[in-house]
């Protein structure tokens, strides 16, 4: 009997316990926070607990503070948080060239979005580069007809997260710079290089198959 109140009595607390931490997480999200992510860089210790909205933090090297990964690497974050008729452009510039370029969205939880049928993440071949050397992104819920573009698949706020990968790296002031601008879905043009190609529905579905074969050859069985 005793065991049995004692039972009874750890899940009730355990219970409670659930939730008040489920609370704490809504209301910080309710303000406008995502508690369970620390920013990157030296100075997160100090930061809150959330990354920059429509922005980019401070680009970092790959250290404890940034998740790991390796010694060459420099990494920046963010969260997309858009409206059904919002939309990111992004603009990378980059100094010196990497061996390795790529951008991924991600879901609050830290997940990859779907990639084989969506365009959710691109890499430097994948990119198209304007004549001044900038790649530009645009990060929207619908296609804009436009080069670069990273669908939400459906997701009003998101992780940003590109990588850049270097055998050396460069000295810091050479790094690259990244930045976002969150623009109307109809004004998506007016932020981009005069020169950007239109993509139809033909193209975009063709750059669709080419990641579906990528994903299947990556994910083949030997």
């Amino acid at each position: 009997m005793f065991r049995q109140i004692s039972h009874a009595r750890a899940g009730h607390d355990r219970a409670n316990l659930y939730t008040e931490i489920t609370d704490k997480i809504i209301a910080e999200m309710e303000a406008g926070r995502i508690p369970w992510v620390q920013p990157w860089g030296t100075a997160a210790i100090k930061a809150p607990l959330a990354m920059p909205r429509n922005a980019f933090n401070t680009i970092n090297a790959a250290s404890g503070a940034t998740g790991g990964g390796m010694s060459t690497n420099l990494y920046a974050g963010g969260v997309f948080d858009l409206g059904p008729d919002e939309a990111l452009v992004i603009e990378s510039r980059i100094k010196v060239a990497p061996r390795y370029i790529g951008f991924q969205l991600g879901n609050l939880w830290g997940e990859s979005l779907e990639y084989a049928s969506q365009i959710t993440s691109l890499n430097g071949w994948q990119s198209h580069v304007d004549p001044d050397g900038v790649i530009r992104l645009v990060v929207a819920h619908r296609d804009p007809g436009v080069p670069n573009w990273l669908d939400t698949a459906g997701h009003a706020q998101g992780f940003l997260s590109p990588r850049w990968a270097y055998s050396e790296q460069p000295p810091q002031d050479q790094w690259p710079e990244i930045t976002a601008t969150k623009v109307r879905f109809d004004e998506i043009r007016a932020h981009l290089h005069p020169s950007t190609p239109t993509v139809g529905p033909d193209q975009r579905r063709r750059e669709i198959e080419m990641r579906q074969r990528h994903v299947r050859k990556r994910y083949r069985v030997f």
